[in-house]
């Protein structure tokens, strides 16, 4: 019987949600996340840490959303890892608006932080116009 690289990541293993950019609904991201990766048996320090990505990914994203915008969240579950991208697609009608909130420079810089402190890859994009991008790789040990 063959098997796939232990690096391969599944459809049937992806979790996609899409909610408005706004922070009150940071913690429905959260715990969706939660529980799309509780089926991977994790300990609770790696479920922490997976919990505490999703919500500081989505705040880089959310301070610098604007008004009506949608937070696209999706996290890949592999047998290693664990792939979570969070973005907003500014559509070209939003790309000249402002954004909901001045973003504080302070909390963005404290969020990447944490973030690139606790996973093993992180490629985070604060473009104007495409909008803003986060996709980090944590990968399982033990």
């Amino acid at each position: 019987m063959l098997s796939a690289p232990s690096d391969v990541l599944h459809d049937d293993n992806r979790l996609k949600l899409e909610i408005p950019a706004r922070p009150d609904w940071v913690v429905v991201a959260r715990l969706a996340v939660a529980a799309g990766v509780n089926r991977l048996a994790l300990s609770s320090e790696q479920l922490d840490d997976v919990k505490l990505l999703t919500a500081e990914a989505c705040a880089l994203c959310v301070h610098q959303a604007r008004p009506g915008e949608t937070l696209t969240i999706v996290c890949e579950l592999g047998t290693d890892r664990i792939v979570l991208s969070v973005r907003i697609e500014r559509t070209l009608e939003k790309r000249d608006d402002q954004p909901q909130s001045e973003p504080d420079t302070d909390a963005l810089e404290t969020s990447e932080f944490i973030i690139r402190s606790i996973v093993d890859e992180a490629d985070i994009s604060y473009d104007p116009i495409s909008g803003p991008s986060c996709k980090i790789t944590k990968f399982l040990v033990g």
